[in-house]
């Protein structure tokens, strides 16, 4: 497959994506992730992330970070037939499936919501490196479902310094929030670590821009709609360093390149694949 180029903060860096495609949701309804697609065990990254946890930074920052521009090619799926036309690209969203991290069952009490925005978090854990964040994002679900009593992990995706990708609670769910905002509406996405003064890698960047530019086409949302855990509550979250890309709108612009470029499909990474993918992660590799 090809790589596709990102520039980023500190340049053009590539990132490549894999196929075993899921089927994109109708604009027109909205189902669960497990309901309506064929389920692949092939690979990638996943999500979810931590509400609990309080974020570490104070204003809006000033830098110059800037989120990925998507000038590029894109991933290029193989053709199967002998046709001599171009075969059709496929923008591919890999993510590391719930039981790939070791998630619990979700509890009772989830509730069904519309997505009408997107919204990026940070976890304000202990590590921002990628190696421990499987063990991490564990120790958040742990604490969302017994100290706080929620149904599960309170966010949808959570995005690690590597740009692994990790499967959190359903999107078709509302996630749940320890501050003063209403999350129904919300496609909630958390980036493993701290933010407040150090800046998220341009793996992490690129995997936010795929996975927004995704989560938009399928429900129908408008990148504009990009906003951070401070524009509704009370709370430093996702931090300066990473807000800096929401304020100057460099990530929504970004989102929108991606979008233009093309379908973007969503393949889940479980089974044999995910485990070495998770042993690799933690190894440090």
């Amino acid at each position: 497959m090809q790589r596709r180029a990102f520039l980023t903060l500190a340049g053009i860096t590539g990132i490549a994506a894999a196929a075993g495609l899921w089927y994109r949701r109708p604009n027109t309804g909205q189902t669960s992730l497990r309901s309506e697609a064929a389920s692949t065990t092939g690979s990638t990254n996943a999500s979810s992330t931590s509400q609990a946890t309080t974020a570490t930074s104070n204003s809006t920052s000033t830098s110059s970070t800037t989120a990925p521009s998507t000038t590029a090619s894109s991933t290029t799926a193989s053709s199967t037939t002998s046709s001599s036309a171009e075969p059709a690209a496929a923008l591919v969203v890999s993510v590391l499936c719930r039981e790939a991290w070791g998630a619990k069952p979700a509890g009772p009490g989830m509730v069904e919501h519309p997505i009408d925005r997107i919204t990026l978090h940070h976890s304000a854990g202990p590590s921002n490196l990628a190696r421990n964040a499987p063990g991490q994002i564990r120790s958040y679900q742990r604490l969302h479902q017994t100290s706080n009593g929620w149904p599960d992990i309170a966010y949808h995706f959570l995005i690690d310094a590597a740009g692994n990708i990790y499967e959190g609670r359903d999107p078709l769910y509302r996630g749940d929030t320890g501050t003063n905002y209403d999350p129904t509406g919300h496609f909630l996405v958390c980036f493993d670590g701290d933010y407040g003064a150090a800046e998220p890698s341009e793996a992490q960047l690129a995997a936010a821009v795929d996975l927004f530019a995704w989560a938009c086409q399928i429900y129908d949302v408008n990148p504009e709609t990009l906003g951070g855990h401070r524009d509704f509550a009370a709370t430093e979250c996702p931090g300066d360093a990473l807000y800096t890309v929401i304020a100057n709108g460099s990530m929504a612009e970004a989102i929108s390149a991606r979008m233009a470029e093309g379908e973007l499909q969503f393949t889940d990474i479980c089974g044999d694949a995910a485990e070495t993918t998770i042993a690799r992660i933690e190894a440090g590799a």
